[in-house]
């Protein structure tokens, strides 16, 4: 299938994955209120830190040896398995910790998380063995079923911990189920080596990704406990600002692979100024939008979700921020320079340590500026980063981390 057309369908199959789960986010919260949502996006938000402590750069190093034959299918597979038995401890001592839930939604939770990390390998074990569109499929199927269980929930009144363990574990579990039912079509020749990759290769191929994973998933983590300090309501509303800006913030992620071939081809072409065009462009967009959220009626009202526009032009500059981030993002891998972006994000978590340390202003409009600060602090350090690179130092680097990251907040992975 030619570049385009696997655009295409990226764009139009994972594209409605990312409007199911946004438009489950906003039923929950127009349906039962922000304490509900805002209960399903910190489980959601702890599912991916546990997630990205797990897998630790697994599927991007996974789905690069199996690429290039030093990975067998079999070996992939076990590797899958193995991330997810990880998870099980990792998630049960973080809720050790938090001392939130049931026995019950503890196993719940514990085996959502292992499904996570499982169908997170499964599905670029598919898109190293299979087509694109298949790749596009088992990704955007959890996001499809969680929205079903979503509406479900909705019409029976029901939103504990408990229920939404048991959305997150059925929705992965059936990803899960349809990327082994597509692989024993798959036949691939063997590894051309006669020694596979080993796992410290592995480890090492991924590490970066892995770092920066969990950092930018622990930021998340650790804002969305910080507003719980005053209730599920305010984490909703966070939340749902949050899901706001990922619509600003997605196109970009599904032009990240292109920019990614574009510069590994032209080195030498512009970097910087493809980043604050977008920037510019994503503000004018915003502009544009929230101008029209001014014009309407005084008779519309948004609910428990009005604080919402106190706080959008904030929400908007976090939204630029994460832009002028997902852009050079592209840059450095291309360029074989896969650290700047775990140093970028070791900024962004830096700040909102700081911020709870120094602050004690515990506002909404405070808890967001702080976010969008040190969303807008990570993208200047990548963007410096990217102006002061010279010639690339690596150029057969290949660019899994931009797909198979599990979801640097729900850009190019699942939810």
């Amino acid at each position: 299938m030619r570049l385009r057309s696997q655009f295409v369908w990226t764009f139009v199959i994972q594209g409605s994955g990312a409007v199911a789960l946004l438009a489950g986010i906003v039923l929950i919260g127009y349906a039962m209120g922000p304490a509900a949502q805002g209960l399903f996006s910190r489980i959601k938000s702890e599912v991916e830190f546990i997630a990205a402590l797990a897998l630790f750069g697994m599927p991007a190093s996974v789905q690069f040896y199996l690429t290039s034959q030093r990975l067998d299918l079999r070996t992939a597979l076990r590797t899958a398995f193995a991330a997810g038995a990880v998870a099980i401890p990792i998630s049960l001592v973080y809720l050790l910790f938090t001392r939130s839930g049931s026995p019950l939604y503890g196993a719940l939770f514990a085996l959502a998380c292992a499904a996570f990390v499982v169908h997170s390998i499964l599905r670029v074990i598919v898109l190293a063995k299979s087509t694109t569109v298949m790749f596009n499929v088992v990704t955007t199927l959890p996001q499809v079923v969680l929205f079903g269980l979503i509406v479900i929930a909705v019409l029976l009144g029901v939103m504990t911990p408990d229920w939404v363990g048991v959305m997150f574990l059925a929705s992965f579990l059936l990803g899960c189920a349809l990327a082994l039912w597509l692989l024993p079509s798959i036949h691939g020749r063997p590894p051309i080596e006669a020694t596979q990759a080993r796992l410290s290769e592995m480890i090492s191929y991924g590490a970066a990704t892995a770092v920066a994973s969990a950092l930018n998933a622990g930021s998340t983590l650790l804002w969305v406990r910080h507003c719980e300090l005053s209730g599920l309501a305010a984490v909703g509303i966070f939340t749902m600002g949050l899901a706001l800006v990922q619509v600003a913030v997605t196109p970009f992620n599904y032009v990240a692979p292109l920019l990614f071939k574009h510069w590994v081809e032209l080195p030498n072409q512009p970097k910087v100024k493809p980043a604050l065009l977008s920037g510019l462009a994503t503000f004018i967009v915003i502009v544009f939008a929230l101008q029209l959220v001014d014009l309407l009626p005084a008779s519309v009202s948004l609910g428990s979700y009005a604080q919402l526009l106190d706080l959008k032009w904030i929400f908007a500059a976090a939204a630029v921020a994460e832009v002028l981030v997902r852009v050079p993002l592209s840059a450095v891998y291309a360029a074989g320079r896969p650290w700047l972006f775990p140093m970028a994000e070791a900024v962004r978590i830096t700040i909102l340590i700081g911020a709870l340390l120094i602050a004690s202003d515990r506002t909404m409009v405070a808890t967001v500026s702080w976010w969008a600060i040190a969303a807008a602090a990570a993208a200047a350090t990548l963007l410096l980063s990217v102006a002061r690179m010279g010639q690339p130092p690596v150029q057969s680097i290949s660019f899994p981390a931009m797909m198979s990251a599990p979801n640097q907040h729900g850009e190019a992975g699942p939810p």
